[in-house]
């Protein structure tokens, strides 16, 4: 990952992590700060404003550190289990199971 781009990344991560913090919703939020557009996210389609997106973003850096790690699952399973609007996360009509199919590609 060129530098611009993971900076760009650790910015976006950054004030995700502070949303977080301070309870705001992340389901249907349009990213005000968002990083760079990475070639896998334009193939499948996403915008880098929503949270699908960076979902892929941070499974390709996981699964560079820890490649047996199983985040992807359980955020498949925390999905399933609160049924959150997708079109709103950004999947742009992906189901989950299309889209945790490409995100493991």
């Amino acid at each position: 990952m060129h530098d611009h781009y993971f900076k760009a990344f650790m910015h976006t991560l950054t004030y995700i992590r502070n949303l977080c913090a301070h309870h705001a919703r992340l389901w249907n939020r349009k990213l005000v700060i968002k990083p760079l557009v990475f070639k896998r996210q334009k193939e499948m389609g996403l915008s880098n404003e929503r949270m699908a997106a960076q979902f892929v973003i941070l499974y390709d850096m996981l699964h560079v550190v820890a490649p047996n790690n199983h985040w992807a699952d359980r955020l498949r399973d925390l999905l399933q289990k609160h049924n959150p609007d997708l079109e709103a996360m950004g999947f742009e009509g992906l189901s989950l199971e299309e889209f945790f199919l490409r995100l493991r590609k």
